[in-house]
């Protein structure tokens, strides 16, 4: 799987380039914090995590942004709630590794995460066909 998730990484940036002509710093990688919420022993999700940096950079010429859950939560979060609409509003983002739940308290974003996503859900699934 790394082999072709880091073939298409490669090919929708050279695209994204390509298509806005833009230079290669303007083009960012970023890999979600739920990739490696599958593993369950943190020294293999350390090797994996380095594995795809070094693929990542080797094919895109630059090292990927990792983002935590908080981080992908609050992005969220301000991209699809206008700053004029946040008080009580909250954001559930359902990911294929995580479930990321998160709402602003006054100025402050406030977040929390569910260790499960899509993928964990079809796969316990799968398992009970």
């Amino acid at each position: 799987r790394l082999v072709a998730t880091v073939a298409a990484v490669k090919g929708l940036e050279q695209a994204l380039r390509k298509k806005y002509t833009l230079p290669p710093e303007r083009v960012k990688v970023v890999v979600s914090s739920g990739v490696f919420t599958r593993f369950r022993d943190p020294a293999t999700a350390a090797a994996a995590r380095k594995e795809l940096e070094a693929a990542l950079t080797a094919a895109t010429g630059r090292a990927p942004d990792f983002i935590t859950p908080a981080q992908e939560a609050e992005l969220a979060a301000r991209g699809t709630i206008a700053p004029s609409a946040r008080a009580g509003r909250a954001l559930v983002d359902v990911g294929s590794g995580n479930i990321k739940i998160g709402w602003y308290k006054g100025q402050e974003f406030v977040n929390r995460t569910v260790d499960t996503g899509t993928k964990a859900l079809h796969d316990a699934a799968a398992a009970k066909a």
